[in-house]
């Protein structure tokens, strides 16, 4: 495509590690680099969810479906999913409704991912590992968008992140999505998000 320069790089969770990898190789590629709800590298938490992950993928019974309703756990919080079904029973499948939604989930990606494609995405969030000396090297102004109570990758360490490059360089900015979905926040808290990067670009 002989693309040179981008106007913008924005990503969520593993698309915006992917981001960081790129501009760390290529410092000058975009104008604007919006980080949302991910790190420069995998910590030891998100390292550790990955990890059971990748137990449950290599397994013969039902690899997806199991690693699904696992991963759907750390996208979410334990508030979000309480308010959501409230210990809800569902009389006709004999199961509490948050088991039959975790079910649906597990079911679905069954349905639409294949085992390698999932395995790969896996070992990418499990590998995210952007060099941090050239961090400040990076010309893009930076907008790195966190979510408060993410358990994926946690505010903490992207507030931790901004500090230090907030210390190397005179553009960088930090935004907080308040919700109590977690992770998923960054696709569900659409209006606080469109808000945040509508004020950006």
């Amino acid at each position: 495509l002989n693309i040179k320069n981008l106007y913008a790089i924005i990503g969520g969770s593993l698309g915006g590690g992917i981001g960081w990898e790129m501009l760390s190789k290529n410092n000058d590629l975009a104008e604007i680099f919006i980080p949302i709800a991910c790190d420069y590298k995998t910590h030891d938490w998100l390292h550790a969810q990955c990890l059971v992950q990748q137990f449950l993928l290599n397994g013969n019974d039902e690899p997806l479906q199991k690693a699904r309703i696992h991963a759907m756990l750390c996208y979410r919080t334990p508030q979000s999913l309480n308010n959501r079904f409230q210990n809800k029973f569902n009389q006709e499948k004999q199961k509490l409704e948050s088991e039959d939604w975790l079910t649906y989930h597990g079911k679905a990606l069954d349905e639409r991912f294949s085992l390698k494609s999932y395995q790969l995405m896996n070992h990418l969030l499990m590998n995210i590992k952007t060099d941090e000396r050239g961090l400040s090297k990076i010309k893009a102004r930076m907008h790195l968008i966190s979510v408060d109570t993410d358990l994926f990758f946690s505010a903490s360490e992207i507030r931790m992140c901004f500090n230090k490059l907030k210390t190397e360089k005179e553009d960088v900015f930090y935004h907080e999505i308040k919700s109590i979905h977690g992770h998923d926040a960054f696709l569900m808290e659409y209006e606080q998000l469109n808000y945040i990067i509508k004020n950006i670009l």
